[in-house]
């Protein structure tokens, strides 16, 4: 045996303070792990609250990313059709200019042929399409009725004549088709 311990083996003599204290379960280490407890539940909660911060983010950027490609979809769009809508005039200018030359045959005129040709395949490769409503019921959707005339070789509402071309853009309107309209014909009794 040990003098020093303070823990003896004799039945008789009582434990000694600083045995008693070691001998109970110490309430510091207790306090400890449930303080550690605590922390943990703590930053697990605090890494919950950050992952779902950070899930909001990266939502609100994906929304915004999408949000800017449509615009910039939508932006270049309007720009085609502005500058598309800007050429029609030309493009009526050349239909006039052929109609009233249709009988020439020279050289020259067989040169604006083809680059009018060239000009219409741009176009085209840009979206336009020219409608061709002679012969169709009139669809405001798609004609500006100009006038109607008395006729009983149609059905009345149909397309007989164009004034002015009307063009889409991908299947959008980018120029009603100027148009005139049949109406039924009136029987005049002489």
């Amino acid at each position: 045996m040990n003098d020093q311990s303070p823990i003896t083996d004799s039945s008789n003599e009582k434990p000694t303070d600083d045995a008693v204290e070691k001998a109970k379960p110490s309430k510091p280490r207790r306090s400890k792990v449930h303080q550690l407890q605590e922390e943990i539940a703590a930053l697990k909660h605090e890494l919950a609250d950050a992952k779902e911060q950070m899930l909001r983010q990266m939502a609100e950027f994906d929304n915004f990313r999408k949000r800017k490609n449509k615009e910039s979809v939508e932006w270049s769009q309007a720009a085609r059709e502005s500058l598309l809508r800007d050429l029609l005039p030309v493009v009526d200018d050349f239909d006039r200019v052929f109609r009233n030359h249709a009988g020439d045959n020279d050289a020259q005129w067989q040169g604006v042929a083809l680059i009018y040709d060239k000009f219409l395949a741009v176009l085209k490769s840009q979206g336009l399409t020219p409608m061709n409503p002679v012969g169709k019921p009139f669809d405001p959707e798609f004609h500006d009725a100009l006038i109607t005339v008395p006729r009983d070789d149609v059905a009345p509402g149909t397309v007989v004549e164009v004034h002015e071309n009307g063009y889409l853009v991908n299947d959008r309107v980018l120029r009603h088709a100027k148009v005139i309209v049949s109406k039924a014909a009136e029987n005049v009794e002489c």
